[in-house]
C-alpha cells in the first residue's frame, strides 16, 4: 500500500540512479548512489522508503548480491517488482540514469543479536519476500559454517524465481545450506515441489520445532498471516518467529 509521507517523520536524502538490471520478467534491481560524502549501511532486516514528487512513499529492503563482494555504504540496491498499474512502478520505470530519487533512513525492528544467537535458521519467502533474506543468507553462511540454514521459496512459476543459479551455487558450496522451491503453477517440465502454502507441506519439509531455532518469513500479508497460524499450530514457539512486514 502506498502511504502519504506526511504520516511519517523519516528524513530523506536525494540519491542518483546508477544502474538498472533486469532480474526477471517483471522485476528489476535498481542501484542508487548516495550524495557525495554520505555513508549509510542499512542493518540486516531493515528497510528504506522511496518518496515520489507527489508525497507518496513505498518501503523496500536493500539487498546485496548472494555471492561475491559488494561494499556497502555509498550505494543502495533495491530489488523491485514492477506493476503496470502501480504509481511507484510507473515512477521508477520512467527514470533515466542520473535521475534523482528521495530515499529515507533505515527503519525496522529485526534483532541481529537474536539472529546471531540462533543455532538453526529457517526462512520462508514468497516472491519479493525473498529480499530481506538475501543479506541474511550471505551473512549467516559466512559466519556459521556449522549451523544449518534452510530456505523454502514460494513462487508462481520457475520464471519468477530470483537468483536461482546463485542459490544453487550456494547450496553446492555450503553443506549446511539447503533450498526448496515450491511453485503454485509450475510448467510440465518442473520436477520440484508443486502447490500452495499448506500445513502438510510445512510438516513434510520443515525441521521439527526446538529451542535455538529462528524462523523468518516474508511475503504478502495473507501469506504471512496464514504461515504464522500454521507454525503456531505446529508448536513452533512464538518467540522464535519473526515476520518481515
Amino acid at each position: 500500500m502506498l502511504i502519504p509521507t506526511s504520516e511519517h517523520s523519516n528524513h530523506f536524502v536525494s540519491c542518483t540512479l546508477q544502474s538498472v538490471e533486469s532480474v526477471s520478467h517483471n522485476t528489476k534491481l535498481f542501484t542508487f548512489e548516495l550524495p557525495a560524502g554520505s555513508h549509510m549501511v542499512v542493518p540486516m532486516g531493515y528497510h528504506v522508503k522511496i518518496r515520489t514528487d507527489n508525497e507518496v512513499t513505498r518501503s523496500y529492503t536493500p539487498v546485496l548480491p548472494l555471492t561475491g563482494c559488494s561494499p556497502e555504504g555509498t550505494t543502495i540496491s533495491l530489488l523491485i517488482k514492477l506493476y503496470s498499474d502501480g504509481h511507484m512502478s510507473r515512477h521508477l520505470s520512467s527514470l533515466s540514469m542520473g535521475d534523482q530519487v528521495l530515499i529515507g533512513e533505515p527503519e525496522g525492528n529485526f534483532s541481529q543479536e537474536k539472529f546471531e544467537a540462533a543455532d538453526e535458521l529457517v526462512m520462508l519467502a514468497a516472491g519479493t519476500g525473498f529480499t530481506p533474506m538475501m543479506k541474511l543468507i550471505r551473512h549467516y553462511l559466512s559466519t556459521n559454517s556449522h549451523k544449518n540454514c534452510k530456505l523454502i521459496f514460494f513462487n508462481r512459476t520457475a520464471h519468477d524465481i530470483y537468483y536461482k543459479q546463485q542459490l544453487e551455487e550456494l547450496e553446492a558450496s555450503y553443506q549446511n545450506f539447503s533450498v526448496l522451491h515450491v511453485l503454485s503453477n509450475g510448467d510440465p517440465c518442473w520436477q520440484g515441489v508443486r502447490g500452495r502454502l499448506n500445513k502438510e507441506l510445512l510438516q513434510e519439509h520443515l525441521p521439527k520445532p526446538r529451542a535455538g531455532q529462528q524462523v523468518l518469513m516474508c511475503g504478502h500479508m495473507e501469506f504471512t498471516q496464514a504461515l504464522i497460524c500454521m507454525l503456531l499450530e505446529m508448536d513452533y514457539a512464538d518467540e522464535c518467529l519473526h515476520a518481515f512486514t
